[in-house]
């Protein structure tokens, strides 16, 4: 998790440096937007409504995921962010391998969250197991 924090500051930073500010801000609005549900689905869980609420915001929250961050992301900002600005603007061919890597990066750990979040269906769907095993230590 702090490798994926790390790296979206990165992200947001260079893009302040670089001047390309909407693709910072669309870096944050698809994360931010992507996790209000999930710390709803944890609230809800952590406050004892767990069975009926919690799982149905859960399963919002990875429709949410999937559209935002493994579809929204890689189109919007892969392809319009990076290649169009960098087509247009000649000074940020430096940024863009590196932007490239980081987002890259990223990507690949949406992905690797996404088949945990499938576990956790696994586990509250076929063996009626809805504890949050983050709080136990």
């Amino acid at each position: 998790m702090s490798l994926h924090h790390v790296v979206h500051l990165v992200l947001v930073a260079a893009s302040l440096v670089a001047n390309v500010m909407a693709i910072g801000t669309l870096i944050a609005f698809l994360h931010d937007f992507s996790d209000i549900p999930f710390m709803l689905a944890k609230t809800l869980n952590l406050m004892g409504y767990g069975k009926p609420w919690a799982f149905v915001v859960f399963g919002y929250a990875q429709v949410g995921w999937i559209y935002f961050r493994l579809f929204c992301f890689p189109i919007l900002i892969w392809e319009y962010g990076l290649i169009e600005y960098a087509s247009e603007r000649s000074e940020l061919r430096p940024f863009t391998p590196i932007s490239q890597i980081f987002l890259c990066t990223l990507f690949m750990l949406h992905t690797f969250w996404f088949c945990l979040f499938l576990k956790i269906d696994y586990y509250a769907l076929f063996k009626n197991e809805y504890k949050d095993r983050q709080n136990d230590y």
